[in-house]
């Protein structure tokens, strides 16, 4: 699964927060800005400037064609990605 290069759907929502879970192992949170994400590893940025940016701008599109849903998809996904009890 590859990052989208736009959000329309709620579809590309599911999408692109799947990808960051799943495909990037991020522990994402809607709330979280891109900024605060660290390396495990080392501590440094989990992102550059222009991944950040990009990021972003895909998350607040999410927003426009999601709402507050958003919350809903996100939390879905980390609970079917971890195996988390609804």
């Amino acid at each position: 699964m590859s990052l989208p290069t736009g959000i329309q759907t709620e579809d590309d929502v599911l999408t692109f927060i799947t990808h960051l879970i799943s495909g990037e192992g991020l522990n994402f949170h809607p709330d979280t800005a891109f900024s605060d994400y660290v390396s495990t590893s080392d501590g440094s940025p989990a992102y550059s400037n222009e991944k950040r940016a990009i990021r972003e701008e895909l998350l607040t599109e999410c927003f426009v064609v999601a709402g507050e849903g958003v919350y809903v998809i996100g939390l879905e996904i980390l609970k079917s990605v971890y195996m988390l009890s609804p």
